[in-house]
């Protein structure tokens, strides 16, 4: 897989100008590449992209011209990361397909051979600190019913007996999206998914 042309298309799908495809497709793993000589787009696994990530923005090289250059540097590292995430959980999401198709006599012998350890993958990730005001807001609008299916919520919360549904950014913060009631919309947990993945 050629690494850099699928992150061109992932950043073009986001919306992204293509001035702006360039700057982190190849200005940022370049000036990477020249301040910790390693590639960005030679990793294969996510332990050796948190560690460059890491070492980059670890740099007073990268600290000072990041900020000058508006955080485009930390910015398309981000968008990379996300980037490399979300085709490790593809690969995933692929591997649990090929298995349904297998028979069911295959997964259980394979199963039986399973040590059942499992390994520990450690994910830095950056959290929005939201409006509780717009969530609560969307919410009382919402009145207990999905604004997607218009069904009832499917239950209530043991909390406060509120109707659960979820808060979705319509344009996500991570792309720039606004925490605003404009941008959210009130979802079922089923209609919340297929907004990710349908």
């Amino acid at each position: 897989m050629d690494l850099k042309s699928e992150f061109q298309k992932y950043l073009t799908e986001l919306g992204l100008s293509s001035a702006s495809v360039k700057k982190y497709s190849e200005q940022v793993p370049s000036y990477v590449k020249s301040i910790i000589n390693k590639d960005i787009y030679s990793c294969d696994n996510v332990n050796d992209l948190l560690i460059i990530l890491k070492n980059s923005q670890n740099s007073t090289d990268f600290i000072k011209t990041d900020s000058i250059g508006n955080h485009m540097y930390s910015a398309g590292l981000n968008h990379y990361f996300r980037f490399f995430s979300n085709i490790n959980v593809s690969n995933f999401a692929s591997a649990i397909t090929l298995s349904f198709k297998d028979s069911h006599d295959a997964r259980l012998e394979r199963l039986k051979k399973n040590t059942s350890k499992t390994t520990i993958k450690q994910v830095i990730t950056n959290t929005f600190i939201r409006n509780p005001d717009v969530v609560a807001e969307r919410l009382y609008l919402a009145n207990g019913i999905c604004e997607d299916c218009k069904q009832k919520a499917p239950f209530n919360r043991k909390s406060d007996g509120t109707p659960y549904l979820e808060v979705h950014h319509i344009k996500p913060l991570s792309e720039g999206g606004k925490d605003t009631l404009k941008n959210t919309v009130a979802l079922c947990p089923n209609c919340h998914r297929k907004r990710h993945f349908g």
